[in-house]
């Protein structure tokens, strides 16, 4: 069962000052970009590795594949070379052997150097290009296995803004994503957390499956916190091209402590009709409060 230890496993690793995404009792749509030290790991392989390998090999077999790897949008082969080389460079040592035997193991599935990086870390990855005269940015390549009900199809070679077109209150930060891209770049490796609740821990919420993962049973309730921690990372040597990652956590909302579960319900009666439905909370928001403060 993909669910994570928050206080042990996660928190550390999202805040050394042990703030959870939640501490304001607000929920705030914000850029929230913070930087990383140089000896934070980029990847984390944890226990949940071997069900994250399966979940991709199994998507990846199954005809509807896909969806999940489209082809590359404008990226040359010398920047693919480039990406996997920084891929590969935050792979821990220790790790690498295994990487190997990965990628000989699954060679019949595997399409390229960065398919199989890809496949062999537990993240999401994307990869965030613009344009030589720098008026252009897009989605030039996604590998992703864990949607939180969006569809890699949708995505790939559209601009910030298009990509985030369905985000409440995110037009402030579209309408900098330029700007945005030009700090990234600058500023070394960025992390950001994004959190919300789900009432099951499947990592494939693709919007084909339907809103399965939103459907709140007061009679028998279950309640995640499913936690994003994503990553800006440049791409040395190349000042068009970023890569993103996404790393998806489940946490059991009963193994949450009174406090955090009291801030929680904070965010959650915070948001207004637009947040609710994005968020799938719509119906539900009063159930999902009650749960909370009753654990």
């Amino acid at each position: 069962m993909l669910v994570s230890n928050f206080y042990r496993d996660v928190l550390p690793l999202l805040s050394p000052e042990s703030k959870t995404p939640w501490s304001l009792g607000r929920f705030i749509v914000n850029v929230g970009l913070k930087p990383l030290s140089e000896d934070s790991k980029k990847f984390d392989f944890d226990a949940n590795m071997t069900l994250f390998h399966e979940h991709k090999l199994r998507l990846r077999k199954s005809s509807h594949s896909r969806c999940y790897f489209p082809e590359y949008d404008r990226l040359t082969p010398d920047e693919i070379n480039q990406i996997v080389k920084v891929l590969h460079s935050q792979i821990p040592n220790e790790m690498k052997e295994s990487f190997r035997s990965f990628y000989k193991s699954q060679s019949d599935y595997i399409r390229d150097d960065f398919d199989a990086l890809c496949l062999f870390v537990q993240e999401d990855i994307a990869i965030w290009k613009r344009s030589d005269d720098k008026a252009d940015e897009w989605l030039s390549a996604i590998h992703l296995h864990s949607p939180n009900h969006w569809a890699a199809e949708d995505k790939i070679g559209k601009s910030f803004q298009d990509v985030h077109r369905p985000v409440p209150h995110i037009d402030n930060i579209s309408k900098i994503a330029l700007k945005l891209f030009d700090q990234c770049v600058g500023r070394g490796v960025q992390q950001r957390v994004a959190w919300g609740l789900a009432t099951d821990c499947m990592l494939d919420h693709h919007p084909r499956i339907g809103e399965k993962g939103r459907s709140f049973d007061k009679a028998d309730p279950e309640l995640y916190v499913r936690i994003e921690r994503q990553l800006i990372i440049p791409v040395d040597g190349n000042e068009n091209l970023l890569i993103f990652t996404i790393r998806t956590y489940f946490v059991d909302c009963r193994h949450l402590n009174f406090e955090d579960r009291k801030s929680i319900s904070e965010c959650v009666a915070s948001m207004d009709d637009r947040l609710l439905q994005y968020k799938g909370m719509i119906e539900s928001r009063d159930e999902i409060v009650k749960f909370l403060l009753s654990l």
